[in-house]
């Protein structure tokens, strides 16, 4: 359930309530997968592993997300103002193709993946 929460979760806006439920969640898989109690915490556990709990991860994402509407957008101001470079016959054609060269290829976030 937790990971079916987690795809794109950066682009909904969670209450407090939401987050500390998805938080609980993510926590109880630890204790699944390390076969620990309900009572014993996985903060230790999450820092010796390297990784963050939900809702820092939920930050982190929105965080990655902003950068690369950030970079869409910029690299979109930059190409605007250029010919496109693939001119067609038609001239409806030749204006769409400056905004569809506007889109990055590949976009690639450098953060830990999960």
């Amino acid at each position: 359930m937790v990971g079916m929460c987690s795809y794109a979760c950066e682009a909904l806006n969670f209450s407090k309530q939401q987050l500390s439920q998805l938080n609980v969640c993510w926590n109880r898989a630890y204790r699944k997968a390390f076969h620990m109690r309900s009572w014993e915490s996985v903060k230790e556990l999450q820092a010796l592993c390297g990784r963050l709990d939900f809702k820092h991860l939920h930050i982190e994402w929105k965080l990655v997300l902003i950068i690369i509407i950030m970079f869409v957008y910029y690299s979109c101001s930059q190409n605007a103002t250029t010919e496109p470079t693939s001119v067609t016959q038609d001239s409806t054609d030749r204006t769409q193709s400056k905004y569809i060269h506007c889109v990055p290829k590949k976009v690639t976030p450098k953060f830990k993946s999960l």
